[in-house]
Formats: C-alpha cells, sequence, structure tokens
C-alpha cells in the first residue's frame, strides 16, 4: 500500500478525545498496509521491546531512549517520595525538558491527573519526533506510540480505580 494512502486513512487522534480506531484494526492495517520492517518498528512501539532487544529503527531507538528518560525520572521522584535512594539509570540521550515536566507532573495531588500529565509529556514527545513532514514513516511511528497512550488513556477512570484503592487498603 502506498505510504500517503496509509497515513491518510488514519483515523485522527487528539489527546483526551475518544479514540476511533481499535489496537487490534491498527495493527491489522499496519501488517498488510506497511513494508516489513516500518511494520515491525510499530510492532514494538505497540508491545514494547524485550530486555536486550535491538530496535528495529533510529526513530524506535529514540523513543525508548525517551521513554527511558520519562521512566527514570519518575523513578527518582518516587524514590524521593519513599525515602530511598533513587536508582542509578544510565540516559543515553539527555533532552532537558524532560525532568521538569515530570517534576510538574509530580505536583499533582490526584494521581489520574499525574497520569495524564506524564501521558501529555510522551504525546508532546511523539509530537516533535513526528516532525514537520506530513507523509512519512515518522508520522506512522507517532501515531502508533500516541494510540498506545490514547487508548491508555481511555482506559483509566477514577471511580474504578477509588474502588481498587479501597479494596487494596482495607
Amino acid at each position: 500500500m502506498n505510504l500517503e494512502y496509509f497515513i491518510s486513512s488514519l483515523p485522527m487522534l487528539a489527546y483526551g478525545q475518544r479514540v476511533p480506531l481499535s489496537e487490534q484494526d491498527f495493527r491489522a492495517s499496519c501488517e498488510t498496509g506497511l513494508d516489513g520492517s516500518l511494520a515491525a518498528s510499530v510492532r514494538q512501539l505497540l508491545d514494547g521491546m524485550a530486555s536486550g532487544e535491538t530496535p528495529s529503527s533510529p526513530w524506535v531507538a529514540a523513543w525508548y531512549a525517551k521513554e527511558g528518560q520519562v521512566r527514570a525520572a519518575v523513578a527518582r521522584r518516587r524514590a524521593a517520595r519513599l525515602g530511598v535512594p533513587p536508582p542509578e539509570v544510565e540516559a543515553m540521550i539527555a533532552d532537558t525538558r524532560i525532568e521538569p515536566a515530570v517534576n510538574a507532573a509530580f505536583e499533582e495531588i490526584n494521581p489520574l491527573r499525574r497520569e495524564q500529565a506524564l501521558d501529555r509529556l510522551r504525546w508532546q514527545l511523539a509530537d516533535e519526533m513526528q516532525g514537520v513532514q506530513p507523509i512519512s514513516e515518522n508520522v506512522v511511528l507517532a501515531y502508533a506510540v500516541k494510540l498506545r497512550l490514547a487508548l491508555r488513556l481511555q482506559s483509566l477512570d477514577e471511580t474504578a480505580g477509588r474502588a481498587k484503592f479501597d479494596e487494596l487498603t482495607h
């Protein structure tokens, strides 16, 4: 399938809006409509990468480097909150905006809002990595990241979260 046609056939994603596409439908479209290496990159973005697995593209490597920096910043904040030493994580890439954004997210008292702030940060990072070219592989890869984030956000439910919290604490 032509990349231009494939991209134009994707429904629009907007942060915080209902997701117009299931992950399974997107996967199926990618498997039939993209070349093997791009489809493999999409799979790595949707499934995550196993320890020691080699990224299938430079974009995937860059995404997981940024995601690793977000996770390390979150781990440092949680360690500080618990009064334990932070884990030692060596960042392969240093985006100086990530640490302050994570710190700002942790100013949220409500855990749901904190997770939403962290996901907004991830969405912004994917947007930036997508670039300005409207028809490129980067668009498909960023779409995969944003779809995963949007589906996760859609699955978060404050009432269900409170019920689970009550179940775990009583």
